[in-house]
């Protein structure tokens, strides 16, 4: 039993947990029963067991996290960046993504298990001083889109409910969303437990966090106010149903989040820094949604390399703390 915990319950975990940047095996724990949760609050709990399997986040996140780290024994990976969480936290995002945004069927989970296996593959070769980050995963994600129609696989439809309008309380839901949506789901309750997650690993972090997601939909508002015509009316909430629900669901925000939990536990990295991939991020995801891109993490991605890069140039030389805590 304990060696099933050490080499297999808690690599799984702490990848579950680098979902949200932090590598503790107990904030993988408590995102991994969000994720229940929101199963259960979302399926008809009178559906056969293998359609609730079909249709299961949870199921998908754990697949996609296994796989992945079963390619990286395959690959005689490093040992200690296994235990890390640092080879399962992509293919764990590919579950998630996949069962986010298509339809479930019996090949999604075949894909999921070959992309999460695919994550490794990509980690394993890379060769930039810089964290991959979740490059591995977007690269996956992308290839699964792009042969979405040869494939057969239905993206999702879904509506957004929300209760008021008002500014005050669009802008909290939106901006605790912005944290649930770094596992791609919304919900002030699942963000909350989200946030919990990241607070039992550092309340420094967490703080971060929602600094970051905060940080990121402001830049939104101030963005739709000197963008002119072509700007998205943040504003006029009452009349813009469209702005509403794009904000409300948090997607100005996890970009944001994510480059605040990333640079904020880099030794080295100054506030003015993190601030700077903050705004870059906020400002790409913005730009992808007035444009109706599909960037996933892409924004968080390339504005953390830019940061970390320019950082390195200037010889501050930052370095990922990546010390063991869960």
């Amino acid at each position: 039993m304990n060696t099933l915990f050490k080499h297999v319950i808690r690599p799984t975990l702490r990848g579950v947990g680098q979902v949200a940047l932090v590598n503790n095996a107990a904030t993988g724990l408590l995102l991994l029963v969000a994720l229940f949760f929101h199963d259960l609050t979302t399926h008809n709990l009178l559906e056969s067991p293998w359609t609730r399997v079909q249709h299961s986040l949870t199921f998908a996140t754990l697949i996609g996290a296994l796989s992945s780290l079963l390619m990286a024994r395959i690959l005689s990976v490093d040992a200690e960046a296994i235990n890390q969480g640092l080879y399962g936290y992509n293919g764990a995002l590919v579950g998630i993504a996949c069962m986010t945004f298509f339809a479930p069927n019996s090949l999604l989970l075949v894909l999921i298990i070959l992309g999460g296996g695919a994550t490794s593959l990509i980690m394993r070769f890379w060769r930039w001083r810089v964290s991959p980050f979740t490059f591995p995963f977007l690269s996956i994600i992308a290839m699964i889109f792009f042969a979405a129609d040869w494939l057969g696989l239905t993206l999702k439809g879904g509506s957004i409910l929300i209760e008021e309008t008002s500014h005050l309380s669009v802008f909290s839901h939106a901006m605790f969303n912005g944290i649930g949506q770094v596992l791609f789901q919304q919900g002030l309750a699942f963000s909350l437990v989200v946030l919990f997650a990241i607070v039992i690993h550092s309340m420094k972090t967490a703080i971060w966090a929602v600094l970051g997601a905060g940080f990121g939909l402001t830049t939104a508002f101030i963005l739709s106010l000197v963008g002119g015509e072509a700007s998205l009316d943040l504003m006029a909430l009452s009349h813009n149903e469209q702005a509403v629900h794009i904000m409300y669901q948090g997607l100005f925000g996890f970009n944001g989040a994510l480059v605040a939990l990333a640079l904020s536990q880099i030794s080295g990295m100054s506030k003015p820094a993190i601030f700077a991939g903050i705004g870059l991020a906020s400002t790409l995801a913005y730009v992808g949604i007035l444009l109706k891109l599909t960037l996933l993490t892409f924004p968080f991605v390339f504005s953390a390399w830019i940061v970390i890069t320019i950082v390195n140039t200037l010889n501050t030389e930052p370095r990922t703390q990546e010390k063991s805590t869960g």
